[in-house]
């Protein structure tokens, strides 16, 4: 058997979320994930162990019905140990790496396809995630998205994607499926709390162990 259309409702939402051509915009703010792991030791610590393992893993492919690892397909040239790797700045150990950490902070990861003149993917480099915002596609679509965006748009860095040209990888949200659940944002009331406290604890240190502020009453008469 082999799906070849999904039915009506299976790629749209049953409530409304936002138009079809318009960007779905994330229910949190990307870069802002990014901060929070970079401010907490614990997190970012959790986060690169996790990754470091899961990229130092052996990458095979080959034939997926016998399971013979195949060191002469695309996939493993680009994705697998050197001499092969993702593009010629990236190691695929570094690829993953990197890519892993973004699926743990903000619930997605994408790679841009670099093709020969024949078409072929030749290359995958690494987009930033919390800037790469995928487009709704119209009722009916066999596609979640039609097209994505990246950066601001106006900027100079500003392009716009289509589906073909990125690899996108998602975490589905329980509220609504296409879009990205941050494993992060799970945590980040915990987070957030252990945050304040080292701030808190820095600022009574700066201040030579002393309270910034005293409250003084006068003497009670009995």
């Amino acid at each position: 058997l082999q799906s070849r259309r999904p039915p009506a409702g299976a790629t749209s939402d049953p409530v409304f979320t936002t138009q079809p051509g318009q960007p779905m915009w994330s229910e949190y703010a990307g870069p802002n994930l990014v901060a929070l792991r970079e401010r907490n030791i614990y997190a970012a610590r959790a986060i690169e162990f996790i990754a470091a393992n899961i990229s130092g893993m052996p990458f095979l492919a080959g034939n997926a019905k016998s399971r013979v690892a195949r060191p002469t397909t695309a996939m493993q040239q680009l994705l697998g140990p050197a001499p092969g790797g993702p593009n010629p700045k990236w190691s695929a150990a570094a690829l993953w790496k990197f890519s892993i950490i973004q699926y743990l902070i903000l619930g997605k990861m994408a790679w841009l396809k670099e093709r020969d003149a024949s078409g072929r993917v030749v290359g995958l480099w690494p987009l930033m995630a919390q800037y790469l915002i995928p487009e709704m596609s119209q009722v009916g679509s066999p596609e979640y998205f039609q097209r994505f965006r990246y950066g601001t748009r106006g900027s100079q860095g500003y392009r716009e994607f289509q589906l073909s040209e990125v690899v996108y990888v998602w975490r589905p949200s329980q509220r609504d499926a296409r879009m990205p659940e941050s494993p992060l944002k799970l945590a980040r009331y915990a987070i957030d709390i252990s945050l304040l406290l080292d701030q808190f604890d820095n600022s009574f240190l700066s201040n030579g162990g002393v309270p910034s502020h005293l409250v003084i009453t006068p003497p009670f008469e009995d």
